[in-house]
């Protein structure tokens, strides 16, 4: 009589399952600790008064991502409150952001935007005037309010963004995605809207 294989089955899965973690755990070679500290040391940073301090930090945020991919929906999201705090709505200056606001723009470029998560970038109410953001990617981002006068945003990603009353005026827009971006009230006077796809937005 044939014994049941139900038996070396269950071994076989458990076998495969055992070996899977021992890999998995080979393969995170992330030291968490270390991570969360310097993560932690990063964040109480960028309420330093000195601003080379904060680009320091905004800095190490960065890097905390590298070592971390985990971390960087967090990061984006904390990144983005930090350039809402400093570059708070109110009488926006027509001369640009400071060092640190541009630091943190730059660290947002530069950033694998599928790797965010479902984490959507807030910038609502910012004063971004003249900002260098070209090639930034903001999908269905809060850009509710934000003065974006004069700013670079050549080959953006906005698709899907809420830029219901933004002021764009003389915004370099070429080659920007706008699809389905709600545009309501939007300012986009003298923008540079060449090459630019506004398509389904509203």
């Amino acid at each position: 009589m044939r014994l049941p294989l139900r038996w070396p089955v269950v071994v076989l899965v458990g076998v495969v399952l055992a070996v899977g973690g021992i890999v998995g755990a080979y393969w995170d070679r992330v030291d968490h600790a270390s991570v969360d500290a310097r993560h932690a040391a990063a964040l109480a940073g960028l309420k330093s008064d000195d601003v080379q301090a904060r680009i320091r930090a905004v800095d190490a945020l960065e890097s905390v991502t590298k070592e971390s991919p985990a971390d960087q929906p967090a990061v984006t999201a904390e990144l983005a409150s930090f350039i809402r705090s400093v570059a708070g709505s109110g009488n926006c200056p027509d001369t640009g952001v400071g060092r640190d606001v541009q630091e943190a723009l730059n660290v947002l470029v530069r950033r694998k935007v599928m790797s965010d998560g479902t984490t959507v970038v807030d910038l609502h109410g910012a004063c971004l005037n003249n900002a260098a953001m070209g090639k930034i990617g903001l999908p269905y981002g809060n850009l509710v309010g934000t003065s974006l006068v004069g700013a670079e945003l050549m080959f953006s990603v906005l698709d899907g963004a809420d830029l219901t009353g933004a002021d764009l005026r003389g915004a370099d827009l070429d080659n920007a995605r706008l699809v389905q971006a709600n545009l309501s009230h939007t300012d986009l006077s003298k923008a540079n809207l060449a090459g630019a796809d506004l398509n389904y937005s509203r």
